[in-house]
């Protein structure tokens, strides 16, 4: 039987030990980047992509201590990011993460608060950075830069009257709704009709485009993935031959079907393609996604997630001390940067100026239609 001094000698050496591993923890924190990102929910498409993508950067060969990842599912859920990146920030050296504009205006401002760096992987609002704080990137183009190859597109390939589908109920549909219906004006188009899906005559309205079908040269969708093949559908229905344009939130599988049918004449803008027309860059990674994945990409948001993390990678290994504001100033120092998904630099600024992928949904089945090189890209 043991004696109340040795029990006591024994909690005081416990409490030592838990003592020094608190302090050294805190004096020498585990290198770790979290991934902010959707294995669930609406933007699971978007957010799988990413991690998986992320994940092959990470397999890549260094020669200095490892930067190791920390996964965490956000749900589609702005307050669920909040709750999540507000644990995340306390430990975690770097952040990266959130596909969708909602989440990150949620998720990045605990990191922020914390002076921690954050890559924003492809949440597209443009003014995200400045709306977050400081010490926050973009690994994606923001909406405006979509729109406007959007707009020059639809325009110079089908005509220049259109109407406008968008969506109030979130950041990312209305501005890229502003940003297309401002460029297309500018490029000397027309929007005949503007039609938000959660108005309560939304379906009429859509219904009703078949009336006008001879004045109308594309229909622009500005839309999340959450119920597009019915909306697909809906347009299809009033207007079945009428091309249909729309942003990277269409880079998705609800994509492939329009309703009950097979999905024709869609085209939207996105970040990479990996098949015929692809980059040296976009096909490298498509070969490493595939060998470490045993599947080809599901679309461009796996290139940002790669691009990202090997952006943020690449910063904590040049940074001599390896804290927060070293790996901040390194990305910040990012330039030329030949990622997946186009050419990163911060030069000008947090978000990059990069090119824009268009692609056609023929037959249920992806083809590339055209990439819009950046320096065509007007932004105002």
């Amino acid at each position: 039987m043991y004696s109340v001094r040795y029990l006591y000698l024994q909690s005081m050496i416990r409490s030592s030990l838990s003592l020094i591993l608190m302090l050294s923890a805190c004096s020498s924190p585990e290198p770790v980047c979290s991934v902010m990102t959707d294995l669930s929910g609406s933007q699971s498409d978007f957010g799988s992509a990413l991690q998986a993508g992320a994940r092959v950067a990470l397999a890549a060969r260094s020669h200095v201590e490892p930067l190791q990842a920390r996964v965490r599912d956000a749900g589609s859920d702005p307050r669920r990011a909040l709750e999540l990146s507000q644990s995340e920030a306390a430990s975690a050296l770097v952040g990266i993460g959130f596909t969708d504009s909602d989440e990150a205006l949620s998720g990045v401002p605990p990191f922020v608060r914390r002076s921690k760096p954050f890559m924003i992987v492809g949440a597209t609002d443009p003014e995200l950075p400045a709306r977050c704080g400081p010490g926050v990137f973009m690994a994606c183009f923001g909406d405006d830069a979509q729109a406007d190859a959007a707009a020059r597109f639809a325009i110079r390939t089908f005509g220049r009257r259109g109407a406008l589908i968008g969506d109030s109920a979130y950041d990312y549909t209305r501005k890229l709704s502003g940003f297309f219906r401002a460029s297309a004006l500018r490029r000397g188009g027309s929007i005949t009709q503007v039609i938000d899906r959660r108005a309560p005559d939304a379906a009429s309205r859509i219904a009703g485009l078949a009336a006008d079908a001879s004045n109308l040269d594309f229909v622009f969708v500005s839309a999340e993935p959450d119920g597009l093949s019915e909306l697909l559908g809906m347009i299809r229905n009033a207007l079945p031959n009428t091309p249909i344009v729309g942003g990277d939130g269409l880079d998705c599988d609800a994509v492939l079907r329009s309703g009950n049918s097979t999905t024709e004449g869609v085209f939207f803008t996105t970040h990479a393609w990996f098949a015929e027309g692809a980059s040296p860059e976009a096909r490298k990674f498509a070969d490493a996604y595939r060998a470490l994945h045993g599947k080809p990409p599901s679309n461009g948001f796996a290139a940002l997630g790669h691009d990202a993390m090997a952006i943020v990678r690449a910063a904590y290994e040049r940074s001599g001390s390896r804290t927060p504001s070293e790996i901040r100033d390194e990305i910040a120092r990012t330039r030329d940067f030949q990622g997946a998904s186009g050419t990163i630099s911060y030069d000008a600024g947090p978000v990059p100026r990069k090119d824009v992928w268009i692609v056609e949904v023929r037959r249920g089945a992806r083809r590339l239609a055209e990439r819009t090189p950046a320096a065509e890209i007007v932004i105002r």
